[in-house]
């Protein structure tokens, strides 16, 4: 069982804020944490307290995962595999009306996100047919904060051979 907590650098004691959770994402304020289910088929938000969930996504035939907030919090970006054979696509959803914008899909498998200052939509793509056996590599689009759509086509940043990129991380500058 997948588990999100919550710790101080302090030395408080870790808190369990919730079971049947994954790649938990904290909003740029700190008062929200967005999550998925462990079934993969819903995305929920909470306090950064663990009170008040709501689900904002719920996908039947969907299966989401990696989760980035836009840098004024008002968007929330997210991976999305559906269909056989299998479409992997990087959507953002308008908090304020569950509007859902794509900024790109296609049959390679995406998982994390970075959503940087300037708008900049940084993820990971995998560069094979088999995603287990191939290297995966960071793209970048910018996207528009308003419609939260790809303002240019996805550009690929590195060139990693074998490596496969699982968590990456951006300063708060971007």
């Amino acid at each position: 069982v997948r588990m999100t907590w919550v710790t101080t650098v302090f030395g408080d004691s870790p808190r369990l804020l919730r079971t049947n959770s994954r790649w938990p994402a904290v909003s740029p304020d700190g008062t929200h944490i967005a999550f998925v289910t462990n079934l993969r088929h819903e995305i929920w938000i909470m306090g950064a307290n663990g009170g008040n969930p709501q689900r904002l996504l719920e996908g039947k035939d969907e299966e989401y995962a990696g989760l980035a907030w836009s840098p004024n919090g008002q968007r929330l970006a997210y991976i999305v595999s559906k269909g056989s054979p299998v479409v992997w696509s990087l959507e953002t959803l308008l908090l304020a009306n569950g509007g859902r914008s794509v900024v790109t899909s296609d049959s390679h498998e995406k998982s994390s996100i970075l959503w940087a200052p300037d708008g900049r939509v940084i993820f990971t793509r995998s560069e094979g047919l088999v995603a287990l056996n191939s290297a995966a590599n960071l793209w970048v689009a910018m996207v528009d904060p308003r419609t939260g759509k790809a303002q240019d086509d996805p550009k690929k940043l590195t060139d990693w051979g074998e490596l496969v990129v699982t968590s990456p991380s951006i300063s708060r500058d971007g």
